[in-house]
């Protein structure tokens, strides 16, 4: 089924939204917040686990960088249009980011956690063969379903947010949600909550509705 949405009155796209962004009044924002959500970062060099966490904040990076280019098409195509600065969702953002940038990165990653880690155990004992098939040397069947159905879980609860782009927003999360999920599982949790944190703040500073 097409999703169809209304059009804004807007001449912009991601792609002037990332030019602007080399205006030194954006890039010092931009610089903040994402310095800001690197603070896990240097705290955790403290408990020798700054390796899996640097990762994190390099997959966020690309996360917010893969998004922006998707965005962009879809906007070209009319598939997406960008929210009014008064629109309820861009004010959730403009006067919350903290909740976006930390507390939702951290709270939906232990959850999905405990998803895929519930849901692991119970494919292992309806099929404990799964627990030694695997898709790549470190990857088993049992894991990559469990990532991929609660990616699809992650996804879904998106569809809940109060703006017109949010069924193509919920597509963007599912596919963010097995790279975070993989990470988790390959790396560690830590790394998957910076990661998700990293790619939000990127998404706040630019001003865009993104995964």
């Amino acid at each position: 089924m097409a999703i169809t949405t209304q059009p804004i009155q807007t001449t912009n796209s991601a792609l002037s939204i990332f030019w602007s962004a080399l205006d030194p009044s954006r890039w010092k924002e931009l610089a903040c917040t994402v310095g800001a959500a690197s603070l896990p970062v240097i705290a955790a060099c403290h408990y020798k686990i700054e390796d899996d966490l640097a990762i994190g904040f390099g997959v966020g990076l690309c996360v917010a960088a893969t998004a922006l280019s998707c965005i962009e098409v879809l906007h070209r195509t009319g598939a997406v249009h960008f929210e009014e600065e008064n629109s309820e969702y861009q004010e959730m953002l403009d006067t919350a980011p903290e909740t976006s940038i930390f507390i939702l990165p951290i709270a939906e990653e232990t959850v999905c956690h405990l998803l895929r880690h519930v849901t692991t155990r119970s494919i292992l004992w309806i099929i404990p063969a799964t627990a030694e098939s695997l898709l790549s040397p470190e990857l088993t069947v049992a894991a990559t379903v469990a990532t991929v159905s609660t990616a699809v879980f992650f996804g879904l609860a998106h569809l809940t947010n109060p703006h017109k782009n949010a069924p193509i927003q919920a597509v963007l999360h599912t596919g963010t949600g097995v790279v975070y999920g993989t990470l988790a599982t390959q790396v560690s949790l830590p790394a998957a909550m910076v990661a998700h944190g990293t790619n939000n703040a990127c998404v706040w500073a630019l001003g865009i509705i993104a995964p």
